[in-house]
């Protein structure tokens, strides 16, 4: 694979120093995309948002980078095309600071790159269990910034959740209120509406979430509500849906005892999603990037 780091294209492996403080104070954001590929090449969903909201991240970490989101935006291109992937693959940008004295006027080090997602989710749906963790909503680094440190207790949890037999964690916040998985947001179906965890309770505002709002409202005809989800009231839903921008679109077949009843309206979603990130796609070409592969088709994007 080849990646770019700091204005260079590499085919080695991109090390980082164990002094940088990227390590030793984990002074590290990131942000990531699906890249999508058929025939004509690929293509990627709303890469301007990933791109603000990885700029969001930085500057929330007081990382200052050098580079513009138009400038990433034509390193993403370019990595694709050098890359060529032939299937579904994650995009990667990451800011890392670098090692020697603090200093807020330092910028920090950018490294984008692409990451094989195979294997990535498993082929039927999801167990999940409660984790004996808490999600505080309104303490430390904001949930909306993709710092790395956030995702050193979602390892534990997801670790302990397999260890039990499940396949990876929710978390809860202080007030018992349902957040989200250490690598995804959640979506319940219950009554023709689709009920998602409210921001403000510790939820990164995830970008397939936005996706997924616009398969519910406008091809499933569901109500879109965000609001606070009392644990008590999974054991209520029908169903339930996790995605990510790796993940896609799973469904959930339970979390801890709460078995969901055997209903379309998750699978339903599901299969919309795929089929209008897919074949489909023209429908969403508002947030539609290409990016063609075909060597007679390559031609710089303006």
């Amino acid at each position: 694979m080849i990646a770019w780091r700091n204005g260079q294209f590499t085919a080695d492996d991109v090390l980082i120093s164990t002094n940088a403080k990227a390590v030793t104070q984990s002074a590290a954001v990131f942000d990531g995309a699906r890249v999508l590929t058929d025939a004509r090449g690929a293509y990627i969903f709303n890469l301007e948002g990933h791109l603000a909201r990885f700029q969001r991240s930085c500057e929330a970490l007081c990382l200052p980078i050098s580079f513009s989101a138009r400038e990433l935006d034509s390193v993403i291109s370019e990595v694709i095309r050098k890359n060529r992937p032939q299937e579904a693959m994650g995009l990667r940008l990451f800011a890392l600071a670098r090692e020697g004295r603090r200093s807020a006027q330092e910028s920090a080090e950018v490294v984008v790159f692409l990451r094989s997602l195979r294997g990535y989710a498993l082929e039927r749906p999801y167990r999940l269990v409660i984790s004996r963790f808490k999600r505080f909503a309104n303490s430390g680094v904001p949930h909306h910034v993709k710092a790395m440190s956030h995702y050193a207790l979602g390892r534990v949890a997801t670790n302990e959740a397999l260890a039990a037999g499940f396949d990876d964690a929710v978390f809860v916040n202080e007030d018992g209120n349902v957040t989200e998985t250490p690598r995804a947001s959640l979506v319940f179906i219950r009554g023709g509406e689709a009920l998602t965890p409210a921001v403000s309770d510790g939820v990164l505002p995830g970008l397939t979430r936005y996706l997924v709002r616009r398969v519910c409202q406008i091809e499933c005809g569901l109500s879109w509500v965000e609001r606070s989800i009392p644990v008590s009231e999974i054991s209520t839903m029908e169903a339930a849906v996790m995605c990510s921008s790796s993940l896609g679109i799973v469904t959930v077949e339970k979390i801890g005892s709460v078995t969901f009843p055997v209903a379309p309206s998750g699978e339903t979603i599901s299969d919309n999603f795929k089929r209008l990130t897919g074949p489909e796609r023209a429908a969403w070409n508002d947030i539609l990037t290409e990016f063609p592969l075909h060597q007679e088709m390559i031609q710089r994007r303006a």
